[in-house]
């Protein structure tokens, strides 16, 4: 690695270097633009002005992180340029996602029209690396699900056994091959609850770049953005709303459906709320305690990749950021 010499870092730098950080550590080697909208607001980071950062200010801080050798550049990517060796097939790789993300979507909308045959579904969120912008050719859609209240582990149940028999749902045995197009239900919201436990800066990453695809009640989009209003306390930009506002991404509209129907009529009272209890209680004896998953009245969270990505994260910061500062 080419040593660099010391340098006092401007608290913007600090927050540019940090949020490239985040994303180099979940393997995504973002334009400025996508840094200057994702700028984190980190705790380390503690005398930031607060006033407006413009789009020049962070073209500016990169070039003079280029001319530090800190960072390097590539067909718009932005990457540390201790990562060189591995920036050719990842910077490839953002070119050829562009030409992948149409077609992917397109598998979306397909596969979003069939959740409205589950029971006490309230909307669906596209999550991942497909609302990164950083699908693969052999990527599985990766989907955040809202369920009516005290429903959430019955809505978990039907939806497990729905996509299991049309054979799309991922399963941990599936290979990186066999995941492609699969559906991944790795997340569950219960409408009573809408705020998100998890509280690593890889999961707020993600979960700014959310993309909402079906909607029972279009207002349980607001809901949700007032309930994680914490978000906006780690990004300096307030784009969490702004990218689902303004997302051209089509929607797939909520329709009456006589299977829905019928199963909600059916599991509304009581005999529902024993299959709910009993589908709970079985799902967190399921769950490793080793791994950051968890199971609550009001969230399922199954993405064990987040704690894989963490410790990536926290090995850049080890390795490379202890010797700059």
């Amino acid at each position: 690695m080419t040593m660099i010499a010391k340098h006092t870092f401007s608290s913007l730098e600090e927050a540019l270097l940090t949020t490239l950080t985040c994303f180099n550590a979940l393997k995504i080697y973002p334009t400025s633009f996508e840094l200057f909208s994702s700028l984190l607001k980190p705790r380390l980071v503690t005398t930031c002005a607060e006033r407006d950062i413009s789009y020049a200010d962070i073209l500016d801080v990169l070039d003079q992180l280029k001319g530090l050798g800190i960072v390097r550049e590539e067909h718009g990517f932005y990457f540390f340029s201790f990562l060189q060796n591995t920036h050719k097939v990842f910077g490839a790789y953002r070119i050829a996602t562009d030409g992948i993300l149409d077609q992917k979507w397109r598998g979306v909308k397909k596969h979003v029209s069939l959740f409205r045959f589950l029971p006490f579904i309230q909307g669906v969120f596209v999550s991942g690396s497909l609302a990164a912008g950083t699908v693969r050719e052999n990527s599985d859609f990766d989907f955040l699900v809202i369920s009516q209240p005290n429903r959430l582990y019955t809505l978990r149940l039907f939806s497990v056994i729905f996509f299991d028999m049309l054979g799309i749902r991922r399963k941990p045995k599936h290979t990186d091959i066999e995941i492609k197009n699969k559906i991944c239900l790795n997340h569950y919201l219960s409408s009573s609850s809408l705020v998100m436990k998890d509280r690593l800066v890889e999961g707020m990453f993600l979960y700014t770049r959310l993309v909402p695809v079906y909607m029972r009640d279009e207002t349980l989009i607001n809901h949700f953005f007032q309930a994680n209003e914490w978000i906006r306390d780690y990004f300096f930009r307030s784009s969490f709303e702004e990218r689902v506002r303004y997302s051209e991404r089509p929607r797939v509209v909520y329709s009456w459906n006589p299977i829905r129907a019928f199963l909600e009529f059916i599991f509304c009272g009581r005999m529902g709320d024993v299959l709910e209890k009993n589908m709970y209680e079985w799902q967190k004896k399921r769950i490793p305690e080793e791994q950051n998953l968890f199971a609550t009245p009001h969230e399922l969270n199954l993405h064990p990749n987040l704690e894989k990505r963490h410790a990536r994260l926290k090995e850049i910061l080890k390795n490379y950021f202890t010797k700059l500062w």
